[in-house]
């Protein structure tokens, strides 16, 4: 079914039944393929390149998050750096951190208040709108990413 669809995408001219696909792929948790990626994330129509964020945030962080990250810093549509960034707030990855800490530096309030949003749902965190704090959390948690507690968790042997 996954290859029928995929057959299906690369085949259709109209932009809105290329992005139906998608969304059916997303409902029926079907992981897209490197080539679909490819293709959806240049596509000229919006819709299609929003339905991928929203496919990308059901998928495993990774590639997911390169393409994600490359959308929501780069895309020329407001609405799709939108649903990016909402998308990157569903993957448990680093990397996603960082690039919505990179744009709680945009001169964009909308930008700005969804990157807070989503590094609130990705870190069960709440700032506000204090992007200095957002951006030294982020920051000081890469490295408890890798299992090492952050400085400020970690205990005084003398205590």
């Amino acid at each position: 079914m996954a290859r029928q669809l995929e057959e299906a995408f690369f085949a259709e001219d109209d932009p809105q039944l290329r992005a139906e696909i998608l969304r059916l792929m997303g409902q029926l948790n079907m992981p897209p393929t490197a080539t679909l990626v490819g293709r959806a994330k240049s596509d000229d129509d919006p819709s299609v390149r929003i339905q991928l964020c929203h496919l990308l945030a059901k998928s495993p962080p990774g590639s997911a998050t390169e393409v994600l990250a490359e959308l929501a810093l780069n895309d020329t549509d407001q609405d799709v750096r939108q649903a990016a960034i909402k998308a990157l707030g569903k993957l448990p990855d680093p990397h996603a951190r960082q690039v919505l800490a990179k744009l709680l530096r945009n001169r964009d309030p909308a930008i700005q208040y969804l990157a807070v949003q989503s590094l609130k749902q990705i870190t069960g965190k709440d700032f506000g709108l204090d992007f200095k704090q957002w951006e030294a959390y982020v920051n000081s948690n890469s490295s408890a990413e890798d299992g090492q507690p952050a400085l400020a968790e970690k205990t005084s042997p003398r205590y």
